[in-house]
């Protein structure tokens, strides 16, 4: 996943144009402003992740303008928002910790981030990898 920092159009043209060179590999941008996700879908074919702030209002603004993954923080991770959103198709992402958590962003509570995968969250944005593969437990190939 590229967190891109530059979102200028020369920039996303530039990513966009040298991503065959990484064909082998899922090759997701990840993008934090929706004039980017505009500017990234009208060059063609790319994976793109919503790093945006998180308001709600924005969610389906981003999925409209032709985002495919979406992130939400984790204290804005609702049931009902998840819900809503995986109920019209749309693939999540949590970053984990931040503000309203008392951790450190990237930081994860054991106890529950299962339940995040359990209601449907299929990517973790965390600091230790490792650690969160232990926490998550096996992965179910079916």
């Amino acid at each position: 996943m590229f967190d891109v920092k530059d979102e200028s159009h020369i920039a996303l043209l530039e990513l966009h144009e040298y991503r065959h060179l990484f064909s082998e590999h899922r090759l997701i941008f990840g993008l934090h402003s929706l004039e980017a996700v505009r500017t990234l879908r009208s060059l063609g074919d790319a994976e793109i992740l919503g790093l945006l702030n998180g308001e709600e209002a924005e969610d389906e603004v981003f999925f409209d303008a032709g985002g495919n993954i979406l992130r939400l923080w984790e204290n804005m991770t609702t049931d009902k928002r998840a819900c809503n959103l995986q109920d019209r198709g749309h693939e999540l992402w949590m970053t984990a910790g931040g503000w309203g958590t008392g951790r450190e962003v990237g930081e994860f509570d054991a106890g529950n981030i299962r339940s995040y995968l359990d209601a449907g969250i299929s990517g973790f944005l965390v600091n230790d990898p490792k650690v969160a593969r232990v926490a998550l437990g096996p992965c179910d190939p079916g």
